[in-house]
């Protein structure tokens, strides 16, 4: 491909026209970018009036560009470590989201006196308030969990202990305890369930300070900082490998209180202090993880709270049932019944949402399991045993506001819905299965007096009704990879994915009050040949309306 001034020659002679009218010089052109340096005056207001502020710098327009901004490079004086600049030492001038192709280089010119000028006063506009202080820190890979409760625990104490339990295996930590009082339990028992559960424990100090502190590389200017806030430490000793260190202050930004990890461990035995500077000082991430966080960008979108407090019946967690659970866990539903009496082996994965660290284990229980780590505060039950016996169904069915059959079987499906006519609440029923070795999925909801039954179906079908549309089965033998009693049909996985999310997506539309009439859908993935015609034309969707039957003696319309 050609470089940028080639591909842009016009876009190329304007950028270039304007900066050589700023007195600015093409210092370079060639593929891996192009540079101009030159000098912007900012104006400021003083004690006696406006004092003028010289800023020597490199405008770098990079190999992507129009498609990624110029990056700003300061010369004279150097500015490093400030206030909204990248690690990388360019300004953030505007949010990514803001650059089009079509911003000029007089727009970018304002913008970089404006941030100038913001940086010179100290202040910058609250919608650009950003808390961005461990951004100034090297990076490592390790990270930490914590809920938004764990600082309260340090309230008005200046200095203490704190514990983080890392998950041996991986580069995450959970906060345990601040002074010996517990913070970290849901998310622990999240991450690792006390059977499985494998932890290092860190044992840390952490220290309050009366303001945000500026960024350090070492533990040198780390203990001069504790100094002056009146913390007596000594770091010279040999650290641990992980030598973890907390402080807690106000952002300059925003004025919330924060809790900055800092970590100056070593690995090698052998290591060094170096002269004057101590140990170099690392910032783990720091995750503050809580309900209204993880569903942030939800708002707006989805009522939470209310999905927070719904409960979902699912039958069945394969290639439909896992997927579908995770899709409603992800999407703010709280409260889930997991049903299914079987046990995760290979030849499920290729169509499940699990993998092979759940081999072995009920699929209900890895669905448990899973589902926790997406949200620690879902709450679920899981039943493995007895998932045809009629009061067990009746248990589950009253405690739930929609049930998802996703279990294939026709007699289970008649069996469940006979448990929900018979139920008090009588809560909406979902149906959802794959078709012809998933070449098409059926999804059916059946609601009390609105919508057809299991047996109005079953009728609809055997009359020949114009809406039925009959798919016909492979022929394909059914594989017996698990034994004799437990036949699995064949069918592609990604079919039983669009599936779920799309029985998913109708489940919601129940909770949230936006279901209408339609009640029956058949999604047709691959053309199935030799069948109904409406069938032989792939990524296509037939809606239906089946009403209950007049003369249906099951539900009883």
């Amino acid at each position: 491909m050609k470089p940028w001034f080639e591909r842009f020659p016009d876009t190329y002679t304007a950028e270039r026209g304007f900066w050589l009218g700023k007195r600015f010089e093409e210092a370079d052109i060639r593929r891996d970018g192009v540079v101009f340096i030159g000098t912007i005056i900012v104006r400021v207001g003083g004690e006696e009036g406006l004092e003028r502020h010289a800023f020597n710098l490199k405008v770098v327009y990079p190999p992507g560009y129009p498609y990624v901004a110029p990056r700003i490079e300061f010369i004279d004086p150097p500015i490093k470590r400030a206030r909204h600049q990248s690690v990388n030492g360019s300004p953030c001038l505007f949010p990514p989201s803001a650059w089009t192709r079509t911003l000029s280089a007089s727009e970018l010119h304002l913008a970089i006196e404006r941030w100038l000028a913001y940086h010179l006063s100290g202040h910058f506009p609250r919608e650009l308030a950003v808390y961005e202080l461990p951004e100034y820190f090297p990076w490592t890979p390790f990270s930490v969990l914590t809920t938004p409760s764990a600082l309260e625990r340090a309230t008005d104490r200046r200095y203490g202990r704190f514990t983080v339990d890392e998950l041996v295996g991986h580069d995450l930590g959970v906060l345990w305890t601040i002074d010996q009082q517990r913070v970290g339990t849901e998310l622990l028992d999240a991450l690792a369930p006390g059977s499985s559960r494998n932890t290092r424990r860190h044992t840390g100090r952490w220290f309050r300070l009366d303001q945000e502190p500026p960024p350090f590389e070492n533990t040198n200017e780390l203990q001069q900082l504790l100094g002056r806030a009146g913390h007596r430490v000594d770091f010279r000793r040999r650290p641990n490998s992980k030598e973890l260190i907390g402080l807690i202050f106000p952002d300059d930004a925003l004025g919330e209180e924060r809790l900055l990890m800092l970590d100056f461990g070593v690995q090698s035995r052998k290591a060094l202090a170096a002269v004057g500077k101590g140990w170099s000082v690392r910032c783990p991430s720091l995750y503050v993880v809580s309900t209204e966080e993880l569903f942030r960008r939800l708002s707006g979108v989805r009522d939470v709270s209310a999905l927070r407090s719904t409960t979902i019946g699912c039958l069945g967690l394969g290639a439909i049932g896992s997927p579908l659970v995770t899709a409603l866990a992800r999407e703010g539903v709280g409260n889930f019944i997991l049903c299914d009496p079987d046990r995760l082996h290979p030849g499920n994965l290729a169509r499940h949402a699990l993998d092979l660290a759940s081999i072995g284990e009920f699929k209900a229980e890895a669905v448990d399991e899973q589902l926790a780590r997406i949200n620690p505060w879902v709450r679920t039950r899981t039943e493995t045993e007895n998932l045809s016996h009629p009061d067990v169904l009746a248990s589950l069915v009253a405690g739930a506001g929609l049930v998802v059959a996703a279990i294939g079987d026709d007699l289970q499906e008649e069996l469940l819905s006979e448990a929900i006519r018979a139920s008090d609440n009588r809560p909406p029923m979902l149906l959802a299965r794959t078709l012809h070795g998933g070449a098409v999925f059926r999804v059916a909801l059946l609601r009390a007096g609105v919508d057809a039954c299991i047996t109005c179906l079953a009728s609809y079908r055997a009359t020949g009704d114009v809406q039925w549309i009959d798919v016909p089965a492979t022929g394909f033998p059914d594989v017996f990879d698990t034994g004799c009693a437990a036949p699995a049909r064949p069918g592609a996985g990604i079919t039983s994915q669009h599936a779920a999310i799309f029985a998913a997506a109708r489940a919601l539309d129940v909770l949230e009050g936006r279901a209408d009439d339609t009640n029956h859908w058949l999604w047709v993935e691959r053309a199935v040949p030799d069948a109904d015609s409406r069938l032989a034309v792939a990524g296509t969707l037939h809606t239906s309306v089946f009403s209950p039957r007049p003369d249906c003696g099951a539900c009883g319309v």
